[in-house]
C-alpha cells in the first residue's frame, strides 16, 4: 500500500519494473483500490496509471511469477520451499513528478536490508532489499545472520570461530568498536564462471552471497574473502553510495584493498597469498579481455595499495581517510569528480594520487 503526495496540480504516477524480463518481474496485479478525493487508476500490463491533484492511497496485491532454479540473486528464484525474491518483484518503482510512502503487508517474510521496525518506506530503499518467504534455515554467529535454504550442503559450525573475528576486524578499520548487525543470504552453486567461485550483491543491511558447491568445506580462503567483501560494502557502496559503473575503481578496488587489510590483521591472509592477489591484478589489467571483474576494479585495488604505502610512510593510513569520508558523506551517492573531492578533503594533506584523478576521468 503506497500514500501519495502529488507534487504538481496534476500528477501521473506510473508504477513500473526497472528491469527484468519483459513482462516484469511481478506476474501480475490484483485487487487494485485506489482511495483519494479525486483519483483516478487504471492498469496496463506491467503498470498502473493513477491520475490525481491531492494526496491518494494506493492498494494492490502483487501477483509473483513461478520463479524456476537460481538463475540470478537480482531476478529472484525458489529453492525448495522458499522463495528469495528482490524487492522491485513486490513493489514497481515510481515514476512521475510525486512522493510516496509505501507499508508492506508480507507476512511470515524476513526481510534484508530493509529496517523491519519501520512501518513505511521509499521506493529507493525497497528496491535494494531482498525478501525470504517459506522454508529456510537460520544460524546466528555473532552479530550475523546466516540464512540458506534446506539442503544446503556446509555445515556452518567452521565459521564459527573466524567469522566474528573478520566482523569486528572490519567495523575497527571504519572506527566502529561494536559490529553491528547483519544478514548474509547463502546459496550454492556449480555455475560460477572459470576462476571465480562465487558471487555477491550487497544489501544496505546484509548481502546475497552464492558459494561454491564443488567446496569441501565452506571456510575457504575463497570464501572468506568474498564474505567479508561484501561485509565491507556495508560502508563503500551502501553507507556511501556509487554514482555509476564508472566508479567501480573506488567501490570495488577499494573494497578489494579493505578485505585484503582486515584478512591480514587477523592472520588469514599470508604475504605469499597477498603477492598472488597483486600478480592476478596486474595480469588482469594487462588482459582486461580474460578477466572476469571490470579492469577498474583491479586498478582501483593497485592504486589503493600504492597510496597506502604512501600514507603510511607519512605517518597516516588509507582506512582512516576512508573512515572520515564515510563519516562526512553517509547517505550521498559520489561519483566522479566529486568523489575525488571528497576523498581529498578527507586526506591529511587535502590530496589525492594523481593515479587516481587518471581513474576518474576515464
Amino acid at each position: 500500500m503506497a500514500r501519495v503526495e502529488p507534487t504538481s496540480p496534476v500528477s501521473v504516477l506510473t508504477l513500473r519494473e526497472t528491469y527484468g524480463p519483459a513482462r516484469g518481474f511481478a506476474g501480475g496485479i490484483a485487487n487494485l483500490v485506489v482511495d483519494g478525493a479525486d483519483a483516478q487508476a487504471a492498469t496496463a500490463p506491467g503498470r498502473v496509471l493513477v491520475v490525481a491533484s491531492k494526496p491518494f492511497t494506493l492498494a494492490y496485491d502483487c501477483v509473483l511469477p513461478d520463479y524456476a532454479d537460481a538463475v540470478s540473486l537480482l531476478r529472484g528464484f525458489r529453492r525448495g520451499d522458499a522463495l528469495f525474491v528482490p524487492g522491485m518483484a513486490l513493489f514497481h518503482r515510481l515514476h512521475g513528478e510525486a512522493d510516496c510512502e509505501v507499508r508492506l503487508d508480507i507476512p511470515d517474510a524476513l526481510t534484508i536490508g530493509l529496517d523491519p521496525s519501520r512501518g513505511h518506506h521509499d521506493g529507493a530503499a525497497l528496491e535494494r532489499c531482498h525478501f525470504v518467504i517459506g522454508d529456510v534455515m537460520m544460524r546466528t554467529c555473532g552479530r550475523t545472520l546466516f540464512v540458506h535454504e534446506r539442503g544446503f550442503p556446509f555445515a556452518l559450525d567452521e565459521l564459527s570461530g573466524v567469522w566474528p573475528r573478520l566482523m569486528a576486524e572490519a567495523g575497527r578499520l571504519f572506527g566502529e568498536t561494536a559490529p553491528a548487525d547483519w544478514t548474509a543470504c547463502l546459496f550454492a552453486s556449480s555455475e560460477h564462471p572459470p576462476g571465480r567461485p562465487g558471487a555477491g550483491f550487497a544489501l544496505p543491511d546484509g548481502a546475497l552471497v552464492s558459494v561454491s558447491a564443488d567446496d569441501d568445506r565452506l571456510a575457504t580462503p575463497h570464501t572468506l574473502w568474498l564474505l567479508l567483501h561484501e561485509r565491507l560494502h556495508h560502508w563503500l557502496g551502501c553507507a556511501i553510495g556509487r554514482a555509476g559503473p564508472a566508479d567501480d575503481w573506488f567501490f570495488e578496488g577499494f573494497t578489494n584493498f579493505l578485505t585484503c587489510e582486515a584478512l591480514q590483521r587477523t592472520g588469514r591472509l599470508s604475504r605469499p597469498e597477498l603477492a598472488r592477489l597483486v600478480r592476478l591484478s596486474r595480469r588482469a589489467v594487462r588482459e582486461a579481455s580474460g578477466s572476469i571483474e571490470p579492469p577498474l576494479a583491479h586498478r582501483g585495488f593497485l592504486a589503493a595499495r600504492r597510496w597506502h604505502a604512501a600514507l603510511v610512510r607519512q605517518g597516516a593510513a588509507l582506512p582512516g581517510i576512508l573512515t572520515r569520508l564515510v563519516a562526512a558523506r553517509r547517505g550521498a551517492a559520489l561519483g566522479g569528480a566529486e568523489l575525488l573531492a571528497a576523498l581529498a578533503q578527507a586526506s591529511p594533506d587535502g590530496r589525492v594520487p594523481e593515479a587516481l584523478r587518471r581513474l576518474a576521468e576515464e
